[in-house]
């Protein structure tokens, strides 16, 4: 463990490692709960612990073990950090038509300072 991993707080370490798998705190913790315990778990069983991690920004012992043991993810996979409009359901438009409503709103923007 480095010195940047001590200093960061339990929901620091769930957060980041949630963010880094593109995954909710919630499946980080179903997936510690799996890895500590060596069974399946329910979302009920994992409800109880999640409302207190959320409570009192404290994740359980196994949840910790498992935010800091995972290897973290590399800065040069391609696929991180890469979104598009597509990912949230919206459609790309072209450069013309994107610059046509830059234009737009800055005229927009223009008029409503003179008026």
């Amino acid at each position: 463990m480095n010195r940047k991993q001590r200093c960061q707080t339990d929901t620091d370490l769930v957060a980041s490692a949630a963010n880094d798998r593109g995954a909710s705190e919630f499946d980080i913790f179903k997936a510690a709960h799996v890895a500590w315990f060596n069974r399946s778990v329910n979302d009920r069983e994992i409800e109880h612990f999640f409302v207190a991690y959320l409570f009192y920004r404290q994740a359980p012992h196994w949840v910790r073990h498992y935010v800091r043991n995972l290897e973290p993810r590399l800065e040069e996979d391609a696929s991180y950090h890469s979104f598009t409009p597509g990912d949230f359901g919206l459609r790309m438009c072209s450069k013309r038509i994107g610059f046509a409503l830059t234009l737009l709103r800055q005229k927009t923007s223009d008029e409503l300072l003179i008026a």
